[in-house]
Protein backbone atom coordinates (compact mmCIF):
# COMPACT_ATOMS: atom_id res chain seq x y z
CA UNK A 1 0.00 0.00 0.00
CA UNK A 2 2.57 2.07 0.82
CA UNK A 3 4.49 1.89 -2.18
CA UNK A 4 1.38 2.67 -4.28
CA UNK A 5 0.81 5.96 -2.46
CA UNK A 6 4.76 6.60 -3.33
CA UNK A 7 4.29 5.73 -6.83
CA UNK A 8 1.42 8.00 -6.90
CA UNK A 9 2.97 10.99 -5.31
CA UNK A 10 5.90 10.17 -7.69
CA UNK A 11 3.64 10.40 -10.79
CA UNK A 12 1.93 13.95 -9.92
CA UNK A 13 5.56 15.06 -9.37
CA UNK A 14 6.39 14.17 -12.57
CA UNK A 15 3.58 15.64 -13.87
CA UNK A 16 4.06 19.04 -12.01
CA UNK A 17 7.71 19.29 -13.20
CA UNK A 18 6.61 18.44 -17.04
CA UNK A 19 3.64 21.58 -16.40
CA UNK A 20 6.29 23.68 -15.06
CA UNK A 21 9.69 23.33 -16.93
CA UNK A 22 8.92 21.37 -19.85
CA UNK A 23 5.78 23.06 -21.39
CA UNK A 24 7.17 26.78 -21.43
CA UNK A 25 10.23 25.17 -23.42
CA UNK A 26 8.04 23.74 -26.24
CA UNK A 27 6.00 26.31 -26.08
CA UNK A 28 8.93 28.64 -26.82
CA UNK A 29 10.51 26.03 -29.25
CA UNK A 30 7.44 26.57 -31.32
CA UNK A 31 7.89 30.13 -31.92
CA UNK A 32 11.52 30.38 -31.27
CA UNK A 33 12.09 30.53 -35.34
CA UNK A 34 9.50 33.73 -35.05
CA UNK A 35 10.42 37.15 -33.87
CA UNK A 36 8.48 38.83 -31.29
CA UNK A 37 7.51 41.84 -33.40
CA UNK A 38 5.87 39.68 -36.08
CA UNK A 39 4.01 38.51 -33.03
CA UNK A 40 2.70 41.96 -31.96
CA UNK A 41 2.09 42.82 -35.97
CA UNK A 42 -0.25 39.73 -36.52
CA UNK A 43 -2.22 40.83 -32.82
CA UNK A 44 -2.51 44.13 -33.91
CA UNK A 45 -3.35 43.62 -37.36
CA UNK A 46 -6.62 40.90 -35.93
CA UNK A 47 -8.20 43.98 -35.20
CA UNK A 48 -9.50 44.62 -39.13
CA UNK A 49 -11.04 47.71 -37.83
CA UNK A 50 -9.52 51.37 -37.98
CA UNK A 51 -8.83 53.52 -34.72
CA UNK A 52 -11.10 56.39 -36.10
CA UNK A 53 -12.79 59.44 -34.92
CA UNK A 54 -15.95 61.51 -36.24
CA UNK A 55 -16.06 64.78 -35.71
CA UNK A 56 -19.51 66.94 -36.41
CA UNK A 57 -19.32 70.13 -37.77
CA UNK A 58 -21.23 73.37 -38.38
CA UNK A 59 -20.57 76.15 -40.57
CA UNK A 60 -22.32 79.16 -42.42
CA UNK A 61 -21.46 79.83 -45.60
CA UNK A 62 -22.62 83.49 -47.16
CA UNK A 63 -23.91 83.09 -50.81
CA UNK A 64 -24.29 85.93 -53.14
CA UNK A 65 -25.28 85.90 -56.52
CA UNK A 66 -25.50 88.55 -58.86
CA UNK A 67 -27.95 88.99 -62.17
CA UNK A 68 -26.35 91.55 -64.27
CA UNK A 69 -27.32 93.06 -67.52
CA UNK A 70 -25.02 95.05 -70.20
CA UNK A 71 -22.41 94.81 -67.31
CA UNK A 72 -24.66 96.33 -64.66
CA UNK A 73 -26.19 94.57 -61.46
CA UNK A 74 -29.97 94.48 -61.91
CA UNK A 75 -30.64 92.12 -59.03
CA UNK A 76 -29.22 89.82 -56.37
CA UNK A 77 -29.93 87.01 -54.47
CA UNK A 78 -28.48 86.44 -50.94
CA UNK A 79 -28.30 83.99 -48.23
CA UNK A 80 -26.57 82.19 -45.72
CA UNK A 81 -26.44 78.11 -45.87
CA UNK A 82 -25.78 76.70 -42.40
CA UNK A 83 -23.63 73.53 -43.69
CA UNK A 84 -23.67 70.60 -41.36
CA UNK A 85 -21.56 67.77 -41.82
CA UNK A 86 -19.00 65.34 -40.22
CA UNK A 87 -15.53 63.89 -40.95
CA UNK A 88 -13.71 60.78 -40.12
CA UNK A 89 -10.32 60.69 -39.57
CA UNK A 90 -8.02 57.57 -38.21
CA UNK A 91 -5.30 55.69 -38.52
CA UNK A 92 -5.21 52.44 -40.78
CA UNK A 93 -3.89 49.86 -38.00
CA UNK A 94 -3.28 47.19 -41.17
CA UNK A 95 -0.53 49.28 -42.46
CA UNK A 96 1.84 48.10 -39.28
CA UNK A 97 4.38 46.41 -40.47
CA UNK A 98 7.71 45.17 -39.12
CA UNK A 99 9.52 48.30 -39.69
CA UNK A 100 6.92 49.78 -36.97
CA UNK A 101 7.41 47.03 -34.06
CA UNK A 102 10.63 46.85 -31.92
CA UNK A 103 11.36 44.73 -29.33
CA UNK A 104 14.02 45.30 -26.40
CA UNK A 105 13.51 42.47 -23.63
CA UNK A 106 10.32 43.68 -21.86
CA UNK A 107 9.73 46.58 -24.22
CA UNK A 108 7.74 47.14 -27.46
CA UNK A 109 7.55 50.63 -29.30
CA UNK A 110 4.95 50.61 -32.11
CA UNK A 111 5.29 53.57 -34.40
CA UNK A 112 1.78 54.36 -35.78
CA UNK A 113 1.10 55.37 -39.47
CA UNK A 114 0.53 58.64 -40.49
CA UNK A 115 -3.44 59.54 -39.69
CA UNK A 116 -5.99 60.60 -42.13
CA UNK A 117 -8.86 61.90 -43.02
CA UNK A 118 -10.91 59.15 -44.25
CA UNK A 119 -14.05 60.26 -45.06
CA UNK A 120 -15.81 63.97 -45.00
CA UNK A 121 -19.75 64.95 -46.08
CA UNK A 122 -22.77 66.91 -46.38
CA UNK A 123 -25.87 66.24 -44.43
CA UNK A 124 -27.88 67.71 -46.98
CA UNK A 125 -31.03 66.61 -44.82
CA UNK A 126 -29.64 69.19 -41.79
CA UNK A 127 -27.88 71.57 -43.47
CA UNK A 128 -30.63 74.66 -43.93
CA UNK A 129 -30.75 78.33 -45.37
CA UNK A 130 -31.36 81.41 -43.51
CA UNK A 131 -31.64 85.01 -44.11
CA UNK A 132 -32.80 84.85 -47.73
CA UNK A 133 -33.08 87.55 -49.81
CA UNK A 134 -34.61 87.97 -53.97
CA UNK A 135 -34.57 90.89 -55.53
CA UNK A 136 -37.06 91.05 -58.40
CA UNK A 137 -34.55 90.38 -61.33
CA UNK A 138 -32.27 88.23 -59.02
CA UNK A 139 -31.33 85.07 -60.78
CA UNK A 140 -33.05 81.77 -59.52
CA UNK A 141 -30.71 79.23 -57.26
CA UNK A 142 -29.70 77.05 -60.25
CA UNK A 143 -28.62 73.59 -59.40
CA UNK A 144 -25.20 74.03 -60.73
CA UNK A 145 -24.90 77.65 -58.03
CA UNK A 146 -26.65 74.98 -55.35
CA UNK A 147 -23.47 72.20 -56.49
CA UNK A 148 -21.14 75.16 -56.17
CA UNK A 149 -22.50 75.46 -52.65
CA UNK A 150 -22.15 72.60 -51.95
CA UNK A 151 -18.72 72.10 -52.41
CA UNK A 152 -17.86 74.86 -50.73
CA UNK A 153 -19.52 73.59 -47.71
CA UNK A 154 -17.85 70.25 -47.84
CA UNK A 155 -14.74 72.26 -48.25
CA UNK A 156 -15.47 74.13 -44.90
CA UNK A 157 -16.37 71.40 -42.62
CA UNK A 158 -13.06 69.72 -43.54
CA UNK A 159 -11.33 73.35 -42.77
CA UNK A 160 -13.16 73.38 -39.15
CA UNK A 161 -12.47 69.72 -38.63
CA UNK A 162 -8.69 70.20 -39.56
CA UNK A 163 -8.36 73.08 -37.20
CA UNK A 164 -10.04 71.57 -34.28
CA UNK A 165 -6.99 69.00 -34.52
CA UNK A 166 -9.23 66.51 -35.81
CA UNK A 167 -5.92 64.29 -36.48
CA UNK A 168 -4.37 64.46 -33.49
CA UNK A 169 -7.53 63.43 -32.14
CA UNK A 170 -6.97 60.23 -34.45
CA UNK A 171 -3.63 60.17 -33.40
CA UNK A 172 -4.93 59.90 -29.72
CA UNK A 173 -7.34 57.39 -30.88
CA UNK A 174 -5.20 54.61 -31.77
CA UNK A 175 -2.51 55.25 -29.23
CA UNK A 176 -5.12 53.86 -26.79
CA UNK A 177 -7.13 51.16 -29.02
CA UNK A 178 -2.76 49.47 -29.87
CA UNK A 179 -1.75 50.49 -26.31
CA UNK A 180 -5.23 48.71 -24.78
CA UNK A 181 -4.20 45.78 -27.27
CA UNK A 182 -0.98 44.98 -26.53
CA UNK A 183 -1.24 45.82 -23.07
CA UNK A 184 -3.22 42.69 -21.79
CA UNK A 185 0.70 41.17 -22.02
CA UNK A 186 2.99 41.42 -19.87
CA UNK A 187 5.46 43.74 -21.43
CA UNK A 188 5.81 46.95 -21.50
CA UNK A 189 4.38 49.38 -24.13
CA UNK A 190 5.54 52.83 -25.83
CA UNK A 191 3.59 53.64 -28.59
CA UNK A 192 4.74 56.84 -31.09
CA UNK A 193 2.90 58.85 -33.36
CA UNK A 194 3.22 60.20 -36.32
CA UNK A 195 2.52 63.60 -37.22
CA UNK A 196 1.00 64.31 -40.70
CA UNK A 197 2.56 66.95 -42.83
CA UNK A 198 -0.76 68.02 -43.36
CA UNK A 199 -4.68 67.98 -43.44
CA UNK A 200 -6.67 67.92 -46.86
CA UNK A 201 -9.10 65.34 -47.84
CA UNK A 202 -8.72 63.29 -51.13
CA UNK A 203 -12.36 61.82 -51.63
CA UNK A 204 -12.31 58.33 -53.73
CA UNK A 205 -14.29 57.91 -56.66
CA UNK A 206 -16.72 56.19 -55.26
CA UNK A 207 -17.30 59.16 -52.55
CA UNK A 208 -17.24 61.77 -55.06
CA UNK A 209 -20.16 60.01 -56.87
CA UNK A 210 -21.88 59.72 -53.51
CA UNK A 211 -21.79 63.59 -53.75
CA UNK A 212 -22.47 64.22 -56.79
CA UNK A 213 -26.03 62.23 -56.54
CA UNK A 214 -26.97 64.49 -53.47
CA UNK A 215 -25.72 67.64 -54.88
CA UNK A 216 -28.59 66.95 -57.95
CA UNK A 217 -31.69 66.65 -55.46
CA UNK A 218 -30.47 69.91 -53.09
CA UNK A 219 -33.52 71.79 -53.02
CA UNK A 220 -32.59 75.13 -51.65
CA UNK A 221 -35.50 76.75 -50.15
CA UNK A 222 -36.08 80.38 -48.04
CA UNK A 223 -37.07 79.34 -44.34
CA UNK A 224 -40.02 81.74 -43.61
Amino acid sequence: MLKKISLGVLLLFAGWASAKFVAPYINYSLHRDRPPSELVIKQIQELSELATVRMLSEVVIPVRVENKILGQIVGVTSYLYIVRGQVLAGVDLSQIGTNNVAVFGDKIEIQLPVPRILDAKVDVSRSEVAEYHKDWLAPDISPASAQQVQQRGLAAVVKQACENDVLALANRQATFTVSRLVGLTNQKIAVKTTKPENCNYQPTSSNSDRNRTQLQFINIKPHL
